[in-house]
């Protein structure tokens, strides 16, 4: 998925590894044909032989826009794909490898290739779909109740640089993490309440979830938009019975409260641990 202002990331992205791919499946959100990204996608798919792009509006579902890419890109049933975000970077050495893996992958009957439970390297089967958002996954989704096959990449590769670049720390202000978290808490169903969890018990995530609608019941009480903005002034105003919990017991929260409200330093962990009570 790309959109306005991406191309310098999609050709960082693709430029590298156009030997080892047939073409580029993409949504491009909010562009047209005539745009950058779109000249520069559908010249490296008529290059390629292969691929296809298409362009809608951004509605804030990542799974939905992903689920476009799996259906109306033309992908067929055995298709070989690599699932990447734009901040993210595949290693030469690593396309270099995508025929031996996916070779691997059809001889073990194995469907999905996750690294760190993220889907990246897919046998496409008409019946998946990603579910969930932000952070989404793909199921099978039939009426037989049939699974898919997954297997994890990092337990094979030790060194992630060698996997998948993640080139978000690199990209983005130090402080992005401030406001991006929160704003992924905001989407409808967000399911950004699951991210951390390791860290700090799953019997936590029904609490989180009442605080996260907490939140969004008090932006539409104080006529707020459900946006970072929003957030900023509600707590801007003054902590209260809502947002006081909320601030104190959710650690993007905590940080995003001292960062804008009290100009505070703060540091992205999803530990959560000794957090900072008002």
């Amino acid at each position: 998925m790309g959109g306005p202002n991406s191309l310098q990331d999609i050709e960082e992205l693709v430029t590298p590894i156009k030997p080892y791919i047939r073409g580029i499946c993409a949504l491009l959100h909010d562009c047209n044909e005539f745009s950058p990204e779109a000249t520069y996608l559908l010249k490296v798919n008529n290059e390629l032989g292969g691929g296809n792009i298409i362009f809608g509006a951004y509605v804030g579902d990542h799974s939905h826009s992903r689920n476009r890419i799996l259906k109306e890109t033309g992908l067929k049933q055995g298709d070989l794909v690599v699932s990447l975000d734009l901040l993210e970077r595949i290693p030469v050495e690593f396309a270099q490898q995508f025929e031996s893996l996916f070779t691997q992958m059809a001889e073990k009957s194995i469907d999905v290739a996750n690294f760190f439970s993220k889907p990246y390297l897919i046998r496409y089967r008409e019946d998946i779909i990603y579910l969930g958002t932000p952070h989404e996954n793909l199921i099978a989704h039939n009426i037989f109740g049939t699974q898919l096959s997954k297997i994890e990449l990092n337990q094979c590769f030790a060194d992630e640089n060698k996997v998948r670049i993640n080139m978000r720390p690199i990209k983005r202000d130090k402080n992005s993490h401030v406001s991006h978290y929160i704003r992924y808490w905001l989407m409808p169903n967000s399911n950004q309440n699951l991210l951390g969890l390791e860290h700090r018990g799953y019997d936590k995530l029904a609490r989180y979830e009442e605080l996260r609608l907490n939140l969004i019941k008090e932006l539409g009480a104080k006529n707020l938009p459900r946006t970072v903005d929003g957030v900023k002034e509600l707590l801007s105003r003054g902590l209260n019975e809502v947002t006081r919990p909320i601030v104190n017991e959710v650690g993007w929260m905590n940080n995003f409260y001292r960062y804008y409200i009290l100009n505070q330093e703060v540091e992205d962990t999803h530990f959560w641990q000794n957090l900072p009570q008002f």
